[in-house]
């Protein structure tokens, strides 16, 4: 393949370590090893992918072997290394050097290619002083090829030099790595990487702004290989590399975007965040990235607000400081625990836009901020919390949302404070509730909870006194509880349900508090209830605690 026809990634792969672009540090200690003449038998190169690891490993391989070596040892400033013009240095550049040898660890796991590399390490070099194996991807290696591969490395042959490069240095055995000279290779510096890309563009004629630059260098985290990807990917997409073009390529909404949504979102404004949201067609950019940078913006603007760091990273200064300043710290904080919780349900979802405008919408409400008395409802000027009236019909649906949002929020904080209590027992039985209303005037609070949960009213009334406190604290001292249970779908089904509860709870009645022996256990009698239809609370126990129903006879 001709240079012409090379991707701007491998074109402008370096060949000399001036040409190494933000790691310094590790071109220095190897330009200093080869001036001293004091090699290492294994070199560890490990970082990020696309920040130099193994363009630097073929350099100092080629540096090694270099006929100018000599020459640099006595004289390292009027001398570079590797030379590119030697006879060493061309057949590593056409890539058939006989005493180098590159081998992917990706490929070549198993014990018996380590052998075979062991085997070849004891030949003699062809051309240069030394053999050098450069192993990519070495934490590929299984663990037995490793354990084969150390005795070489305790004693290698004079003649033969280790490189591995590996993204995850942890994978490789704490024996191996301790025999390494590691070098450690990271993220590219901002600044020097865009005035590689600058001078990339000026080279290959490139129209492309600073700033679109900046923003490639930002996407892609300081990465060269992925910056020049990007680079190349909307050279090909627009005459010139634009900011908006980047954007484009990378399916990104822009900074404005961006603040625009959080600014309706603030505002309250239903109808004026959906029409935004149609207007920026937000459907056609990339639903996880959105994600990402919103979180990001409302992380920046909590950040702001609590006067950590300022908003210096923002192109708009003045807006988003105009935006955060509606904002207080408990709302942002709600902000970011919304979208945190729903960030699995993105990653598995289908419909990932959808959500992301349920999550907006859901922002947009007011926040309820519980104090020692009644609930305060911080809301916008534009909307107004009316009581909603429920029918006392029960609720079939377990945890199915019929309140008002603002209210349900309450009920989250309740049922958090309940598992706090760390009583499995009340625990799941507030999780199956379901909070029906809560009318702010009469102070009365509506429950509705599942069928199953009639067999714990006593045990309900029993520990009022834990839960009835927490309910007090998020609904007010003079809150009043109303309790509902749910009904069966037919009378069929009802007559069953409630003669298996009668069952169930007799059975409760007559055996609580009996210890019973060993001797009892051991002749208990598993029950068969596998039939759901004829035993449906049974199963719903099982569900839900887990274990084997037994009958225990009389142990008298």
């Amino acid at each position: 393949m001709s240079t012409g026809q090379l991707n701007l990634a491998r074109k402008w792969r370096s060949k000399q370590f001036d040409q190494i672009v933000g790691q310094e540090l590790s071109v220095r200690m190897l330009k200093n090893s080869l001036y001293l003449n004091q090699l290492f038998p294994v070199y560890l190169f490990s970082g990020q992918r696309g920040c130099g690891k193994t363009t630097t490993a073929r350099v100092f391989a080629a540096a090694l072997s270099c006929y100018s070596l000599t020459d640099f040892q006595k004289n390292p400033k009027i001398t570079v290394v590797p030379c590119l013009t030697c006879e060493s240095c061309l057949a590593m550049a056409a890539g058939n050097h006989p005493d180098f040898i590159e081998i992917d660890a990706a490929s070549h796991t198993g014990v018996d290619n380590v052998r075979t590399l062991i085997e070849a390490a004891s030949l003699l070099p062809v051309m240069g002083k030394k053999k050098i194996y450069l192993i990519d991807e070495a934490h590929m290696l299984s663990k037995a090829a490793f354990n084969a591969f150390l005795k070489i490395l305790e004693e290698p042959p004079a003649t033969v030099i280790f490189m591995l490069a590996t993204t995850d240095p942890q994978k490789i055995l704490e024996t191996v790595r301790s025999r390494c000279f590691q070098l450690f290779f990271p993220a590219i510096n901002t600044q020097a990487l865009v005035k590689h890309l600058q001078e990339v563009c000026l080279e290959e004629k490139i129209k492309a702004d600073v700033k679109a630059l900046e923003l490639i260098v930002k996407e892609t985290q300081g990465l060269a290989r992925d910056a020049l990807n990007l680079l190349e990917q909307v050279r090909f997409s627009t005459g010139t590399v634009t900011q908006e073009a980047v954007l484009k390529a990378l399916g990104h909404l822009s900074e404005e975007q961006l603040l625009g949504i959080l600014e309706k979102i603030v505002q309250g404004n239903l109808h004026d965040l959906l029409q935004y949201l149609q207007v920026i067609n937000f459907q056609v950019y990339d639903a996880t990235s959105i994600w990402q940078k919103f979180i990001e913006l409302v992380r920046l603007a909590l950040f702001v607000k609590s006067g950590a760091i300022d908003a210096g990273a923002i192109t708009q200064k003045e807006r988003f400081e105009s935006i955060v300043q509606k904002m207080s710290i408990d709302q942002l904080g709600y902000f970011l625990k919304n979208l945190y919780q729903q960030e699995l349900l993105l990653a598995k979802t289908t419909v990932q836009h959808g959500l992301l405008e349920m999550v907006f919408l859901e922002m947009c409400r007011p926040l309820v901020q519980p104090t020692t008395g009644a609930p305060v409802v911080v809301q916008p000027q534009t909307q107004k919390v009316t009581a909603i009236q429920q029918q006392a019909e029960p609720v079939a649906v377990i945890n199915s949302v019929v309140a008002d949002p603002v209210q349900n929020i309450a009920w989250t904080q309740f049922i958090h404070k309940i598992e706090q209590l760390s009583d499995p027992l009340l625990n799941s039985i507030f999780k199956q509730a379901t909070f029906v209303s809560f009318d702010q005037v009469t102070k009365k609070l509506v429950i509705s909870f599942a069928q199953e949960a009639t067999l714990f009213t006593d045990w309900l009334k029993e520990t009022e006194k834990i839960w009835l406190v927490l309910l007090k604290d998020i609904f007010g001292e003079s809150v009043e509880y109303s309790a509902q249970f749910g009904q069966a779908t037919s009378m069929a089904n009802n007559k069953t349900v409630q003669k298996e509860q009668g069952a169930m709870q007799q059975q409760a009645q007559t055996t609580s508090h009996k210890i019973i022996s060993p001797v009892a256990r051991q002749k208990a009698a598993t029950v068969n209830v596998s039939d759901k239809e004829a035993f449906k609370t049974a199963n719903q126990l099982l569900d839900t605690f887990g274990g084997t129903i037994v009958e225990v006879q009389n142990d008298e």
